[in-house]
């Protein structure tokens, strides 16, 4: 798909995202989650090994808002920004994550 291979927030959702495995996946913005206008709290989850056409490898947040906490974010890859992560536009929270 074209955002969020693994899980996607479209514009004005809210999300909270615990203790979950993304790997593998592949897409043009955010390979594993992508977000572009949503809310979205991602805590405890361990994302990897996933590929994005475009920007953000592991993850993607375009406007809205984002809180990512204690999460692992290795082994992904972008051909344009953010490997790991990509923010652009928006309020963005990240504290304690591995990579």
């Amino acid at each position: 798909g074209s955002w969020g291979g693994g899980a996607y927030f479209g514009h004005g959702s809210e999300a909270m995202v615990f203790d979950c495995v993304f790997t593998n996946n592949s897409g043009h913005y955010g390979a594993s989650v992508g977000s572009n206008g949503g809310h979205v709290t991602l805590a405890g989850s361990i994302i990897t090994d996933s590929t994005a056409e475009t920007n953000g490898g592991g993850l993607s947040f375009l406007h809205g808002s984002a809180e990512v906490t204690d999460c692992t974010v290795e082994r992904n890859y972008s051909r344009g920004d953010g490997g790991g992560v990509r923010c652009r536009d928006g309020d963005f929270i990240c504290c304690r994550v591995k990579t």
